[in-house]
């Protein structure tokens, strides 16, 4: 199996490092890999897809964890926290890469004490999401958080959540998510 050629790295609003494991979820048919297994696995449903992707984030995570030490660099993450469902939704591709993650740099998993309160709808559709949809379960001072999602678009969800995280004593966040999004999708 093929892996990635290569990671981009994004900035949400607040300036947090956002690494993008594949450069485009494009619409149709020129998706790249990691687009089309998460859009397999996301939109049709075909969890069979889920092993393969696995290992793609499992060996884009040891590349990552080998980065120089600084901020960027995965090394430094004490937890990692997925980006929870909209109520009423059910998305369990963040939480799946969250458990991969956590596996490969045997750190623990946040998740559950992050709960998402509000909905935006839709975020290709310009819908805004703000840090007061999600709610924070326990302190997290002075903890250096990864959060993982599963695409990309305006870096709005990770940025909403950052915000809220900071409010919980977070010290550092840095962003992964599988795909990013074409700007047509928005």
């Amino acid at each position: 199996m093929d892996l990635p050629e290569s990671f981009i790295l994004c900035r949400s609003k607040s300036r947090d490092p956002i690494w993008v494991i594949d450069k485009y979820m494009e619409v149709g048919i020129g998706r790249t890999m990691v687009g089309e297994l998460t859009y397999q696995i996301k939109y049709a449903q075909n969890f069979k897809k889920l092993d393969e992707l696995k290992v793609i984030v499992k060996h884009s995570v040891l590349q990552l964890r080998v980065f120089r030490d600084d901020i960027r660099s995965l090394r430094q993450i004490d937890a990692v926290v997925a980006v929870p469902s909209s109520p009423g939704k059910q998305n369990p591709l963040p939480r799946l890469i969250a458990s991969v993650v956590c596996d490969v740099l045997d750190i623990p998993d946040w998740s559950e004490k992050l709960t998402r309160v509000g909905s935006s709808g839709p975020a290709k559709t310009g819908n805004v999401v703000t840090s007061s949809m999600f709610r924070v379960e326990t302190s997290m001072t002075d903890r250096r958080v990864l959060i993982v999602d599963d695409v990309y678009r305006t870096g709005s969800t990770i940025d909403a959540l950052s915000t809220c995280l900071r409010s919980a004593g977070v010290r550092s966040i840095v962003g992964l998510c599988l795909a990013k999004a074409d700007r047509g999708m928005n």
